[in-house]
């Protein structure tokens, strides 16, 4: 594994959304450290994508994530990427580095989505969101036993309740899932997202 990994579970800034997001990058490293030798056409949680479709999705978020630190969002994504999942993996550790040390030296207080300012606390929590789930998604098909840890899922669920519209939903998230006698976060989280726990 590449050295700088190691910083995505360093201690966490004292601004509370990238501390966030440092602590969905620590949950996600060793996910995505399980992914080599395993299938790309490995079925995840979300229904129309495969491993390989997931984690070529996840490269592009956090490519967007690193841009958004810079002020501006591509609206084109990276095209042409690999369905191997070893090397997609590999990528977004290294992309998970860049991921935090963009945003450690950020200095701007909103980017642009589109024609869209969206303040660096926003486009953080929705990051933070974005790698715990999909790092969750990637577990169930790569590494099992690592489950969302309960602190990280207590703190992410109302960035879920407060970034998640109706909008969002289509496409992007499915309805929320009732839970039957379950009120721990990670799974009110995980059904708030619209998956249901395992």
């Amino acid at each position: 594994m590449h050295p700088a990994h190691s910083a995505w579970t360093e201690a966490p800034s004292a601004t509370r959304p990238l501390e966030l997001l440092e602590r969905s990058l620590a949950y996600a490293r060793p996910v995505l450290a399980a992914v080599p030798g395993h299938d790309a056409a490995s079925p995840t949680p979300c229904p129309d994508w495969d491993l390989a479709d997931l984690l070529v999705h996840m490269v592009d978020g956090f490519t967007a994530f690193i841009q958004g630190a810079t002020g501006v969002v591509s609206p084109l994504g990276p095209v042409g990427l690999p369905r191997e999942p070893a090397l997609l993996a590999g990528h977004l550790l290294d992309l998970g580095c860049g991921v935090l040390s963009e945003w450690t030296s950020a200095d701007q207080r909103a980017c642009l989505l589109g024609l869209t300012p969206l303040p660096a606390d926003v486009v953080l929590e929705v990051a933070a969101l974005e790698v715990a789930v999909h790092g969750w998604d990637v577990s169930r098909a790569c590494a099992p036993d690592r489950d969302l840890p309960t602190e990280l899922a207590a703190a992410l669920l109302p960035v879920a309740v407060r970034r998640i519209s109706t909008v969002d939903r289509a496409g992007r998230f499915g309805p929320v899932v009732a839970v039957v006698r379950r009120r721990d976060p990670a799974a009110l989280l995980l059904a708030q997202v619209g998956r249901r726990p395992s």
